[in-house]
């Protein structure tokens, strides 16, 4: 009842310029990122679209199965991105979420700290490695492309990009 109301809510929302966003997913992750335990993790990358540092707690991610998650009280930067893993692992620390993404479709609702939804992703099927993304990175529509873009600003068109560096959550 909860998913369905924040479905609707997400159906009717203008999702441009509203602070927090998916930017990208990855649902079958086979050594493209690893997290902070060296694992081979699915992910969900959010970034600031706004022009403000926002707190990113309250926040609340949920997928098609209804599981949810309180997103860890974290600032974020105009344009800084957080890498929230998606292991159903949350025991392992504030960034991982109670579910994975299904690597054959998925429905991940994002809600901000009043309760609205602001962003529905519809994740369709993606092969290994594969992600969902925004191109421009933080703007554009989110476009299924092969190559991976973790922890980093996407590149203007679904493109190979230089490999992140970087492990497990964190915000730029």
């Amino acid at each position: 009842m909860v998913l369905s109301f924040a479905l609707m809510l997400a159906s009717a929302c203008n999702f441009q310029n509203r602070g927090l966003i998916v930017n990208e997913v990855m649902a079958s992750n086979d050594n493209a990122w690893h997290d902070e335990w060296g694992e081979d993790e699915d992910y969900i990358e959010v970034v600031n679209a706004s022009d403000r540092t926002i707190r990113i707690g309250g926040y609340v991610l949920t997928d098609s199965s209804g599981k949810r998650a309180l997103l860890p009280d974290v600032e974020l930067a105009a344009g800084a991105v957080y890498m929230l893993i998606a292991d159903a692992s949350p025991e392992q620390g504030p960034a991982h979420l109670p579910f994975k993404i299904s690597s054959t479709g998925d429905v991940l609702v994002l809600g901000d700290a009043h309760g609205f939804a602001v962003e529905r992703i519809e994740v369709p099927a993606l092969a290994i490695n594969a992600t969902l993304q925004r191109f421009p990175n933080g703007r554009g529509e989110l476009v299924a492309c092969e190559h991976a873009s973790p922890a980093a600003a996407n590149p203007a068109t679904c493109a190979p990009s230089a490999p992140s560096k970087g492990r497990g959550p964190r915000a730029d």
